[in-house]
């Protein structure tokens, strides 16, 4: 993901973070305004508190006065760094979060910082037993009903594929592709909350059931002890909604960054 602030001198902060200088002293570390009170938040998701803590553990290495984590939803967190109610967020996804990006202000009011975890996968995953036993490696097979009657958990005939809360970005990207490639007869998008979303896809899996379901960055994998791509699950390979996505950019809202060229393209 990708480290997002509010357009100030927090990027600068964090910069020196990035370059490896949270091990000094705060007193060595010059241009440093010593108190500043810096506000972090991330998304109901626990996984995203994780990067979270590292940043302010840094920031208070520097010296600053690092406030509670906050935890909202991603609309109202990118608004709210946007209008300097809140300082930074570690949990930016270039692409999937590019509406709410642009709609609080995007460059004008916020900007990339870095990014944190890069290289991670969103797409679409099926178990690996139904992949083999049914030679199923494209997500447009999934418009043979016979295929989809596999991945049917409520008996109407369509595939049930566990997907993303309204709102989300991955959920536009789920759509898109159920129109595009002409899935609406076959395949349901089931949406609500995702972590019980996904925690009844995992019983269902343990049962012996198939299972189809949308991987957000690495958050099933991070509930899923055997969520190893290839052993027991399987990719469609086409259908990786970005091969380099940032897990965990940088975002700020009131600060200064680095150069958005060398960001990698994410989902």
């Amino acid at each position: 993901m990708i480290l997002l602030t509010q357009k100030l001198h927090l990027g600068v902060i964090i910069a020196t973070i990035f370059l490896g200088l949270i091990a000094c002293r705060p007193e060595d570390s010059p241009g440093i305004d010593r108190g500043v009170r810096i506000r972090a938040v991330h998304s109901t998701w626990i996984e995203e508190k994780f990067q979270t803590e590292i940043v302010n553990l840094g920031l208070e290495k520097l010296g600053y006065q690092v406030k509670p984590i906050k935890e909202i939803d991603y609309p109202p967190m990118y608004i709210a760094i946007a209008n300097g109610d809140l300082d930074y967020t570690t949990t930016h996804s270039k692409k999937a979060h590019d509406r709410f990006f642009q709609n609080s202000g995007g460059t004008e009011k916020l900007e990339r910082v870095g990014v944190l975890i890069p290289n991670t996968h969103s797409g679409y995953q099926i178990d690996k037993k139904t992949a083999d036993k049914y030679n199923i490696t494209n997500l447009e097979q999934l418009k043979e009903p016979e295929i989809a009657k596999l991945f049917d958990s409520d008996g109407n005939g369509k595939a049930n594929l566990t997907g993303c809360n309204p709102g989300w970005g991955c959920e536009l990207v789920i759509e898109h592709h159920l129109d595009t490639y002409e899935l609406r007869d076959t395949v349901e998008h089931e949406q609500g909350e995702y972590i019980a979303l996904i925690a009844d896809t995992i019983s269902r899996y343990e049962q012996g059931e198939s299972v189809l379901y949308c991987v957000v960055a690495l958050k099933v994998f991070l509930m899923m002890s055997r969520g190893t791509p290839g052993k027991y699950f399987r990719y469609f390979s086409n259908f990786l909604f970005g091969s380099t996505c940032c897990l965990g950019s940088a975002i700020q809202g009131s600060f200064a960054i680095t150069s958005l060229a060398s960001l990698p393209s994410c989902w």
